[in-house]
């Protein structure tokens, strides 16, 4: 099962603590593994934050994929997101906060170790659903103090 959330990132986490928090938010441990230990350990999934940091209007320099370098403004600061592949969710003040991405893979079956992945693959004991990840997750980033959106 692949799961993708998006959240907004308003209180200046980065994402190793965005990443810690989603692990957490899971119910990370023994019984329900998404991050290796080792390079051959048993892991029931992953995670996968793509990670997007907030732009400042007026001081930060954005470069376009044609080349062109425009200072920050509330009107060219969407498309500069969106060419690095997230989305304006809000601007607040001088800050124009995007969507940060939350990819979380649980194996349906057991799977071994491949060319894409070191690790074995072992299907939890109880499967959650993806509404519940969702719930999880949010709820958790509601305590830490980050803005989630539906993904």
């Amino acid at each position: 099962m692949k799961i993708t959330h998006e959240i907004c990132i308003t209180n200046g986490a980065n994402s190793a603590e965005c990443c810690d928090a989603v692990l957490t938010a899971l119910g990370h441990s023994s019984t329900f593994k998404l991050k290796a230990d080792s390079h051959t350990d048993t892991v029931h999934g992953a995670v996968t934050i793509i990670h997007c940091d907030p732009c400042t209007l007026g001081e930060d320099t954005l470069r376009f994929q044609n080349g062109k370098r425009e200072m920050a403004t509330a009107d060219n600061v969407g498309f500069w997101f969106a060419e690095i592949g997230h989305k304006l969710v809000k601007i607040v003040g001088s800050k124009a906060f995007c969507n940060t991405l939350i990819e979380i893979k649980i194996t349906d079956t057991d799977e071994a170790p491949n060319a894409s992945h070191k690790t074995t693959y072992k299907r939890p004991d109880v499967m959650p659903t993806q509404e519940e990840c969702r719930s999880k997750i949010d709820a958790h980033m509601l305590l830490c103090g980050i803005t989630s959106n539906n993904g």
